[in-house]
C-alpha cells in the first residue's frame, strides 16, 4: 500500500517554452530558383540564419540583416525583426521558433521566404532585401467573431478603427528612429479598440507610409466587420484588436502631456505609499508569529542565508498517523476519487488539515501504459526545455538556477509542448553572478553535477549537467536512477561507454524506429554528453546548447568524460537509494567530512 501526502499549498511556477501562438509562412516558389538541400546555397541559407541567430545586438534595436556568399545564384540575405514591445527572450526565443519551421523543410524548394508570428518575422531570399520596400508579399489574418450583427455597428466600429490605424501609420512613418506607433481608442463609450503599426527600419519614412497606407486598406478590404484584423507584409505590419495584445508600459506611444505626467506622478506616489503600509504590516506579522512560534532545534539556514523548503522530519508518516487523521479511511472522510486511488480529508494531531490519496492497486494510469514518443515530438520536447531553462539563465530579468531539473519536473501539455515546473529549490542569483555555494545538498541523485554533489557548489552549469542527463533519459526511455543495463553502473556510463566504441545508436529507445533520424540523435547524443562532462567549464551554456539544438551547421566539440566513469577525480564506494525520488544517501570516500543527507522535499 502506497500513500502519498498532498499539501493544501505548494508554490509552483511554470515556464512556457512556447513564444507565440499564432505563425503562418509564404514560400515564395520559383522553378527557375528553387534550391535542393546539400548545394553552396544551402549552405549559406544555414550559414546566415546562424548569424542572426548567435547576434546579441537583437536585444537591443529589434532588427537585423546580414548576407553570405559573394555571388549569383548562392548568396543568401536574411532579416529579422521583432514586435517593438517583445522583451528579449521572447525576441530571441521567437527567431528560434522560426528557425526551427525552417530547418523542418517548411519551404523545401525556396530561395525565397517569410515567415510570421505574433512576435516577429523571419525573412531569407537571394535577392537583397534592405532598403527595399515590399508590401505584395502579404497575409491577411481575420478575427473569427464579428464585431456586431447590426450593419449600423459594424460601419461606426469600423469608423473608429481605420481612424485610428491612419493615425499610427502617420506617427510610425514620420518617426524615422522608431518606426512603429500604438495607441488606443475608446470606442461605443466604455469599449476601447488598440491599434498597432510596424515598419523594417531599414525603409525611408515615405516607403514606411506607402506600406503602412496600403496595408491598412487591406483590413477593411479582407476583414471588414470583424473585432480584430493583421495585415503581414514583407516590409510592415498592421493590428487591431479590442483588447490588448502589447507589452508597452504605458498605453500610448504619443508623449505624455502635463497632465499625464502629473496623473503618473500622483499613481507613483499612491502605489510607493500603498507599498510601505503593506511592507509594514507584513513585517508586524511575522515579528508577532515569530514570537509566538515555539523554538526548533533545527535552522536551516547555511552560510549563504539561503532557506530551503524541506524539513528534517520529511514527509514520511507512519501508517497509524495517516489511519488516524483520516479515521481509518472513513467514507465520510472521502473528497473524491480518480483512476489513481480515494482521496480523504485528514486532520493530524497538531490540527494540520491533509489530503491523503490511497491508491488502488487496479490503477491503470501513470507509467504503466508507457505512452511512446516518436523521434520528433521527443527532439521538440528537448529543444523546449532548452529554451526554457535559456529563459531561467539569461532572459528572465532575474537569474534562477532551478537545482532540480528533471523528468518528474516536465509537464507536458495536451500539444506535448514542455513546460519547466517546480521551483521549490530554486536560488535567484544576484546581477551577472553565474554560482554559488550551499552546505545543505538538495536535489534528486542522478541528476546533481559531481561539484555540487560533493562540495555545494552549484551553478548554471549544474543545471546544464542536469539537462544533459535529462535529455539521455528523453532519448533512451530509461531512467538515469537504477539504471541496470549490461553491467554498467548508470546511464551516463552506458551512453559514454557506446559513444567511445561507435556504438552511440544502441541508445535510442527501441520505440523509435525511424530511419531518418541517425544524424539528428547522433548530435543530440553528443550534446548531451557535452552538458554532463565532468568538468563543469567545459560544459556549454543553455545559449549555445539552444543554439546547436537548432542549427546542423554548428560544429560539435568531442565531449570528453562524464563523473564516475573515471576515478581520478570523483568516485563512491556505495549509494542506497530509498523509495523516494528525492531520497538520497551518499557516501563520497574523497572527501568524508561533506557525507549528506538529501530528505524529500
Amino acid at each position: 500500500m502506497f500513500l502519498f501526502i498532498l499539501f493544501l499549498w505548494i508554490p509552483l511556477l511554470i515556464f512556457t517554452a512556447t513564444a507565440a501562438d499564432f505563425k503562418t509562412h509564404i514560400c515564395q516558389i520559383n522553378t527557375t530558383t528553387s534550391h535542393v538541400n546539400n548545394t553552396i546555397f544551402h549552405s549559406n541559407l544555414n550559414q546566415v540564419l546562424d548569424s542572426l541567430a548567435s547576434d546579441t545586438t537583437i536585444n537591443e534595436n529589434h532588427f537585423l540583416s546580414n548576407s553570405i556568399g559573394s555571388i549569383q545564384p548562392d548568396i543568401v540575405y536574411g532579416l529579422y525583426l521583432c514586435r517593438a514591445d517583445v522583451l528579449p527572450n521572447d525576441c530571441r526565443n521567437c527567431l528560434l521558433n522560426a528557425l526551427e519551421d525552417i530547418k523542418n523543410n517548411t519551404c523545401p524548394l525556396s530561395k525565397a521566404a517569410v515567415f510570421w508570428s505574433d512576435n516577429c518575422m523571419l525573412r531569407y531570399a537571394n535577392y537583397s532585401m534592405v532598403s527595399t520596400m515590399d508590401f505584395d508579399t502579404f497575409i491577411p489574418e481575420c478575427n473569427k467573431v464579428n464585431i456586431s450583427y447590426m450593419v449600423s455597428e459594424q460601419a461606426k466600429f469600423w469608423t473608429v478603427g481605420s481612424g485610428l490605424m491612419r493615425e499610427l501609420a502617420k506617427r510610425a512613418s514620420n518617426d524615422m528612429k522608431k518606426m512603429f506607433a500604438y495607441d488606443e481608442l475608446v470606442y461605443n463609450n466604455t469599449e476601447k479598440i488598440y491599434g498597432y503599426v510596424e515598419c523594417t527600419p531599414d525603409l525611408s519614412g515615405s516607403e514606411c507610409s506607402k506600406c503602412l497606407q496600403v496595408s491598412t486598406n487591406r483590413l477593411s478590404q479582407y476583414c471588414y466587420g470583424r473585432q480584430g484584423a493583421r495585415v503581414l507584409a514583407a516590409s510592415c505590419n498592421v493590428r487591431f484588436e479590442i483588447y490588448k495584445f502589447l507589452n508597452f508600459a504605458t498605453a500610448s506611444s504619443k508623449e505624455p502631456g502635463k497632465k499625464n505626467s502629473s496623473s503618473k506622478i500622483i499613481a507613483i506616489v499612491v502605489a510607493i505609499v500603498g507599498l510601505l503600509v503593506v511592507t509594514a504590516v507584513i513585517c508586524l506579522l511575522l515579528v508577532v508569529k515569530k514570537r509566538l512560534r515555539p523554538v526548533k532545534s533545527i535552522d536551516l539556514k547555511d552560510e549563504t542565508d539561503e532557506t530551503e523548503i524541506i524539513s528534517v522530519q520529511s514527509l514520511q508518516f507512519e501508517l497509524r498517523t495517516i489511519e488516524e487523521a483520516t479515521n481509518n479511511f472513513s467514507i465520510e472522510n472521502k473528497v473524491g476519487e480518480g483512476g489513481f486511488g480515494v482521496v480523504y480529508k485528514g486532520i493530524l494531531a497538531n490540527g494540520q488539515e491533509i489530503a491523503v490519496k490511497r491508491l488502488s492497486k487496479g490503477s491503470g494510469q501513470g507509467p504503466a501504459k508507457d505512452m511512446k514518443l516518436d523521434w520528433l515530438t521527443r527532439y521538440r520536447i528537448i529543444g523546449g526545455i532548452a529554451r526554457g531553462m535559456l529563459y531561467l539563465h539569461e532572459d528572465s530579468r532575474l537569474r534562477i538556477i532551478h537545482r532540480d531539473l528533471k523528468t518528474s519536473n516536465i509537464l507536458l501539455d495536451e500539444q506535448m509542448n514542455p513546460k519547466i515546473s517546480d521551483f521549490g529549490m530554486a536560488r535567484i542569483v544576484c546581477g551577472t553572478q553565474t554560482q554559488a555555494m550551499t552546505n545543505r545538498i538538495v536535489g534528486t541523485f542522478g541528476y546533481m553535477s559531481p561539484e555540487y554533489a560533493m562540495h555545494g557548489h552549484f551553478s548554471v552549469k549544474s543545471d546544464v549537467f542536469s539537462f544533459g542527463v535529462l535529455v539521455l533519459e528523453i532519448i533512451s526511455g530509461k531512467r538515469n536512477k537504477r539504471f541496470d543495463q549490461s553491467g554498467y553502473v548508470d546511464l551516463l556510463c552506458y551512453a559514454w561507454s557506446k559513444w567511445k566504441s561507435g556504438e552511440a545508436l544502441q541508445i535510442l529507445d527501441l520505440n523509435m524506429v525511424e530511419s531518418n533520424l541517425e544524424n539528428e540523435a547522433l548530435r543530440c547524443i553528443n550534446i548531451a554528453l557535452l552538458c554532463v562532462q565532468e568538468d563543469d567549464e567545459l560544459r556549454p551554456s543553455m545559449a549555445l546548447v539552444a543554439l546547436m539544438l537548432t542549427s546542423n551547421s554548428i560544429a560539435l566539440p568531442v565531449p570528453q568524460n562524464p563523473p564516475f566513469v573515471s576515478q581520478k577525480r570523483v568516485g563512491y564506494t556505495t549509494t542506497e537509494l530509498l523509495e523516494s525520488d528525492n531520497t538520497t544517501q551518499t557516501v563520497w570516500p574523497t572527501d568524508t567530512s561533506r557525507i549528506t543527507d538529501v530528505h524529500p522535499r
